[in-house]
């Protein structure tokens, strides 16, 4: 009997979760519907009370809401705390926008390790534009951006770049790109390197196994030559 009343409130229990789960997408799908209306006062009454029980994409588009002064007025800073509070729940899109906050000084100082952290958690969940963004600054040379991104490059290098293999006997890696530029090592035939992005005839890369940034000629890796 206690054995058959249990099933009875398990089952109860999770009819409820789901009726609930159904309930709250259903509410954020009409704060949606009212923000696509133009009727952002509505969505914002509608999204308040789900972001503050931790629906994190709720979290998230109040978070615009205050960015844009879409409904009421601008106010940076607690966009950014509506993102970070998506941020902290796995938000990808929050992450990508407090690295961009961080970046270029929007609602906070500058700060540009906070912004390389942010772009790496949003990279690490796939958003393209937080790679993007990662890229552009690895072929700046930026070493807090090297440094930010190491864990990427010796976990899941392939997120960053193609994998690729050193097609001739001896090929020398550089410092900048430029063949007048410091020797750092010299690869052997095989080696493999994470080809991060390109500048003229030049190629910014990883070497994997020696852990180590480069810059290499075009011809001397394999898909290039």
């Amino acid at each position: 009997m206690r054995l058959f009343v249990a099933f009875c409130l398990l089952g109860w229990s999770c009819a409820f979760a789901q009726s609930y789960q159904q309930s709250v997408q259903l509410d954020f799908d009409r704060g949606v519907t009212a923000a696509e209306e133009g009727n952002y006062a509505e969505a914002y009454c509608i999204w308040k009370p789900l972001a503050e029980h931790g629906h994190a994409e709720a979290q998230y588009r109040l978070g615009w809401l205050y960015a844009k002064g879409l409904g009421l007025s601008v106010n940076e800073v607690t966009a950014l705390q509506w993102w970070d509070k998506a941020a902290k729940l796995g938000h990808a899109d929050a992450m990508f926008r407090l690295g961009w906050a961080f970046e270029h000084g929007e609602g906070t100082d500058k700060d540009v390790r906070r912004a390389i952290d942010y772009y790496t958690a949003s990279a690490k969940l796939g958003y393209e534009d937080a790679l993007d963004i990662l890229h552009g600054m690895l072929l700046q040379n930026d070493e807090e951006v090297a440094s930010g991104v190491i864990d990427i490059l010796n976990n899941n290098p392939q997120m960053l770049g193609e994998i690729r293999e050193i097609a001739v006997p001896r090929a020398n890696i550089r410092k900048q790109a430029s063949k007048d530029a410091q020797l750092i090592k010299t690869l052997s035939k095989g080696d493999k390197l994470v080809v991060l992005g390109g500048e003229d005839k030049w190629l910014r890369i990883w070497m994997i196994e020696q852990q180590q940034f480069g810059w290499i000629f075009k011809p001397l890796v394999s898909g290039y030559d």
